[in-house]
């Protein structure tokens, strides 16, 4: 593959990333009448909605982790740089065995009914908090690409930042929902889910894009191999 074609497919690799993560959290099932955790758990594994958008997510999370790998491959990244992609990529592999436990919750659903110690709650506590992980994940990538011009610029660079640590931040308080805060809390926080959402898959469309057009990516040396 030509040094022009690793540079495009990357691009594209990131904008349907994206385009993925974006049908996937919005069409993520809800709960709004939950009076807590294990509620919302049981209910929104019984939703048909569960499937469609957890898979979305899944291939959005290998085509990030894909994405990463690319740039990772790339001679010419500043050691730095490249530090920060290669752990990374390390983070994103694991997140995307997180989201495809995630995925498969429904098989445990009737362990929440009418329980709030089922191990189905339990596991999605643990992959909601590395979901945490993966957007600092996206937000450091974002950051460091954009700043370095190597993949978008310093405003995407601010708009992957911003969208990755406000979701991180949610996905970090919702396993602590009825520990550390209420339900009334995290459902204030929910209202900003989908602006944070929108600012993720901003920066990797725009970003994605960005380089898939970009017509001197061939020599660009942050992208010869």
């Amino acid at each position: 593959m030509s040094t022009t074609g690793i540079a495009k497919s990357a691009g594209l690799v990131l904008t349907a990333g994206g385009v993925l993560f974006l049908a996937g959290a919005v069409t993520h099932p809800h709960a709004p009448d939950a009076r807590d955790m294990a509620e919302v758990a049981y209910t929104q594994t019984g939703q048909i909605l569960w499937w469609p958008a957890h898979f979305a997510l899944l291939v959005s999370y290998v085509l990030f982790a894909s994405f990463i790998f690319n740039v990772t491959r790339a001679r010419g990244l500043p050691p730095r740089l490249r530090r920060v992609m290669t752990v990374a990529g390390a983070i994103a592999g694991f997140c995307v065995l997180a989201m495809l436990v995630h995925l498969l919750l429904p098989l445990g659903r009737d362990s929440v009914a009418n329980s709030h110690n089922g191990w189905a709650l339990w596991v999605k506590d643990v992959v909601e908090t590395v979901d945490a992980v993966w957007a600092l994940c996206v937000a450091a990538v974002a950051w460091s690409l954009g700043r370095s011009d190597v993949v978008g610029n310093r405003l995407t660079a601010l708009v992957g930042l911003a969208g990755g640590l406000g979701f991180a931040v949610f996905s970090i308080f919702v396993p602590l929902t009825g520990v550390v805060v209420s339900m009334e809390f995290t459902r204030a926080l929910l209202a900003f889910v989908p602006v944070t959402a929108v600012l993720l898959a901003a920066w990797a469309v725009v970003a994605g894009l960005s380089l898939f057009l970009r017509r001197d990516a061939g020599g660009s040396p942050a992208l010869a191999h």
